[in-house]
């Protein structure tokens, strides 16, 4: 099998130079072309497109982000950050394409050094490969889950089909052509390959989190008997799994809580099975008898997200799939040990059980046994805790991942001819 680059080159071309602030010389108009771009955004690909665009533009970059609409309302164009958004409401929209003519013609008008495109089959992906079949303009493409995600997220078995009658009539070409396909973690690295993609366009290229409000904790003398879990409720989480195994650790702990933290929906609630799922947990809390141990908090954002964080013990996650790992960053930042699945970022992030432990998706007596002994085992906890804190600190180092990626478009712009 294709082997990819882990990172990028430890020493850059020559044909640019470092600054002793880290930037690069020569600078680039960025256009980055996404689907419903929002600021200030506390989920999904949004708030890593804002934190790269943000510190670019401070480095003097020109960034310009051309996002189509999702919603009805059509936010304003305008500065945010010191790069430009343009908003662009389609003139139709199929499954995943909101065309936008006008969007087209203001990039072409643009000529930017590099396009930056995010998603993949799509319109913008897409409008990114006859770009630079027509135009020469060299494209980078981060997937952001969409390579094989949807074998674990597609609701339906037609919209799975979908996908792969998609890659079979279009031939990969948006993939194919791009100069370089940057992913977050070895899973996501893996689809690449899987796709078809030669291993040396593939960039691992971790995001990182800007939490600028998260004071590092001190290592704990004694964990708090709580367990919580920041996501959506949605059956695609397993919650019901974490809710049974959570049982068993009741039987061990009994003053123990588990918090679950998320919305009820995520723009699925036309779908009946995915609307109904929170009542279907509370349900099964009654059956189990431990309703009065498990808390539905909803949404939580900022300083009250930043509390619950505080409050528990550890964090456990037991999706079979995530693209990414968000969440898990904020919990390791906050000190927590982790118990998850190892899906996106989680190996790198926790390592070999360091940070945390390592789990099968649908394992509740392996999940309640990784819970229990982190939860009654301070020795255990505390060098488990400390050892999340040292790993979690390449995911908050935001200068270098913009490095990385000014690295990366600099190579871009200058062979022009894929990397």
């Amino acid at each position: 099998m294709a082997k990819y680059n882990r990172r990028i080159r430890e020493n850059p071309s020559e044909s640019y130079t470092e600054k002793a602030d880290g930037a690069l010389g020569g600078k680039m108009k960025i256009a980055r072309i996404v689907d419903g771009y929002a600021c200030p955004s506390t989920v999904g690909p949004n708030v890593f497109i804002n934190v790269l665009s943000t510190e670019l533009a401070r480095r003097g970059h020109q960034c310009i982000i051309y996002s189509t609409i999702t919603g009805n309302e059509a936010p304003a164009d305008g500065e945010i950050n010191g790069y430009v958004v343009k908003n662009y409401r389609p003139l139709l929209r199929l499954w995943s394409f909101p065309l936008s003519l006008k969007l087209i013609i203001d990039v072409l008008r643009a000529r930017p050094d590099v396009i930056h495109v995010h998603g993949y089959r799509s319109f913008h992906s897409e409008l990114a490969l006859w770009l630079r079949i027509l135009r020469r303009m060299p494209y980078v493409l981060s997937p952001h889950g969409s390579l094989l995600g949807y074998k674990y997220l597609a609701s339906t078995r037609l919209g799975r089909i979908l996908h792969i009658l998609y890659d079979m009539l279009t031939l990969k070409l948006a993939l194919r052509h791009a100069a370089c396909i940057t992913v977050t973690s070895r899973q996501e690295a893996d689809e690449a390959l899987q796709m078809g993609m030669p291993g040396n366009k593939i960039r691992i290229m971790p995001h990182a989190e800007n939490l600028v409000d998260i004071t590092m904790p001190p290592i704990s003398t004694q964990p708090a008997h709580k367990v919580i879990t920041v996501g959506r409720v949605d059956p695609q989480l397993n919650w019901d799994t974490l809710i049974e195994a959570f049982a068993l650790v009741l039987k061990h702990i009994p003053d123990a809580e588990l918090i679950i933290v998320g919305p009820a929906s995520f723009g699925h609630a036309h779908i009946a099975f995915k609307r109904d799922y929170q009542q279907k947990l509370l349900a099964l809390c009654r059956q189990l008898n431990i309703s009065d141990r498990v808390r539905f908090t909803g949404p939580l954002f900022g300083e009250q997200l930043s509390r619950a964080y505080r409050s528990a013990g550890i964090f456990a996650y037991v999706a079979p799939y995530t693209n990414y790992g968000r969440t898990h960053i904020e919990a390791a930042a906050h000190g927590k040990p982790i118990v998850s699945t190892p899906a996106g970022i989680v190996p790198d992030l926790v390592g070999n059980n360091e940070g945390g432990f390592l789990v099968a998706p649908y394992d509740i007596g392996g999940i309640a046994r990784a819970m229990v002994n982190l939860l009654s085992n301070t020795t255990l906890y505390r060098a488990k805790q400390k050892a999340i804190l040292e790993r979690v600190r390449k995911f908050l180092d935001v200068k270098r991942m913009v490095d990385e990626y000014e690295r990366l478009y600099h190579e871009v712009t200058s062979s022009n001819a894929g990397i």
